[in-house]
């Protein structure tokens, strides 16, 4: 990590004081009737999460692990991006209530019956805190439960070179195998083993690893669901992969009705969706309490957007305002805005 953005995370949380997203107590018991702590998830766990305490937050009770997140990652975002959808990354929510939580399960039961994914929501948590969707992008046709090239966000230039993107509620999130997450997990531990450790649990409970076993070996005779159980301790487990579909297309858990894409704990737009647009990003400055410039060239010309936090007259949303430079067609605004969301996600 960057000196800059060493500060940054530093900073994260007292930035998110001027921004009034939280007053929280961060790895403590919720202020809802509560025996979740953090020191009930467990030292695997917790060291899965522990090199990104500045933009994640855990505890568990018996039944769950509760996640709060930033949903903003400790890596470069979204340059290299050619067929850009005109949206941004704006952080969400750290919050110290449950209901605008994630949960993962931690004892997931195992089923028989496959579970598509759907697409519109994500299917996994990484431990960075950022979501991961599967190799679909929403489309107006098509099966989002079925991989189709024409609609992977890869193949069609969406992801940054980090396999990531700002989704229609300016919300960032991975479709493929993170390979930036991998890359500060070895920086942080100074070790490559941490390329083969957990990387995140789907939303069935079940935790995904990277691209071999924990031992180095390669990760063979997976199922449908890009899972198996090695009857070697382990139990059953997801991976990734480089070749499409990348990440799991269906759970082979039993995924909570508190998991399904209308209960998820998904960003609620600010901004109208843009459209798709061919540039090239060429770089992003993110900060959480100051100005954040996203940079690119379109028909042969710079253009950018800049948005930082503003005052809002609702205690219930988050504001920022908006200066458009060059935007392309379609985008979701031109000039000056100032744009608005629900501050716990959707229906909040």
């Amino acid at each position: 990590m960057t000196t800059s953005r060493t500060k940054y995370f530093l900073a994260a949380l007292a930035a998110l004081a001027c921004l009034a997203l939280a007053s929280l107590a961060l790895n403590q018991p919720a202020t809802a009737s509560t025996t979740a702590t953090k020191a009930k998830c467990g030292t695997a766990r917790i060291n899965a999460v522990k090199y990104f305490s500045g933009n994640v937050s855990i505890m568990c009770d018996s039944t769950w692990m509760y996640v709060s997140s930033l949903e903003i990652p400790n890596d470069e975002m979204m340059v290299g991006i050619t067929g850009w959808n005109e949206q941004v990354p704006l952080p969400f929510v750290m919050s110290d209530v449950l209901s605008t939580m994630w949960k993962i399960p931690l004892k997931p039961t195992y089923s028989k019956t496959l579970t598509a994914t759907t697409g519109v929501g994500a299917t996994a948590l990484m431990v960075n805190g950022v979501p991961l969707f599967n190799a679909t992008k929403p489309s107006q046709v098509g099966n989002q439960s079925t991989y189709q090239a024409a609609a992977d966000p890869l193949l069609t230039g969406e992801l940054d070179h980090c396999d990531g993107h700002s989704g229609r509620g300016d919300d960032y999130h991975y479709h493929a195998y993170p390979t930036c997450l991998v890359s500060a997990l070895v920086s942080f531990t100074h070790s490559t083993s941490s390329k083969v450790g957990i990387l995140g649990w789907a939303l069935d409970g079940f935790p995904i690893y990277g691209l071999t076993e924990p031992n180095g070996t390669p990760a063979t005779k997976l199922d449908s669901c890009m899972g198996h159980d090695l009857k070697n301790g382990l139990g059953y487990h997801y991976h990734f992969s480089l070749s499409a579909p990348y990440s799991p297309m269906c759970f082979h858990g039993l995924v909570p009705p508190e998991n399904n894409p209308e209960h998820q704990p998904a960003a609620a737009p600010a901004r109208q969706a843009g459209a798709p647009a061919k540039v090239v990003i060429t770089a992003m400055h993110f900060e959480i309490a100051g100005k954040s410039t996203l940079s690119y060239n379109y028909n042969g010309a710079p253009g950018s957007v800049t948005y930082w936090p503003t005052a809002s007259a609702d205690p219930n949303k988050d504001c920022w305002q908006f200066d458009y430079v060059n935007p392309p067609a379609g985008s979701p605004g031109t000039g000056s805005q100032i744009a608005c969301r629900p501050r716990n996600g959707r229906g909040s």
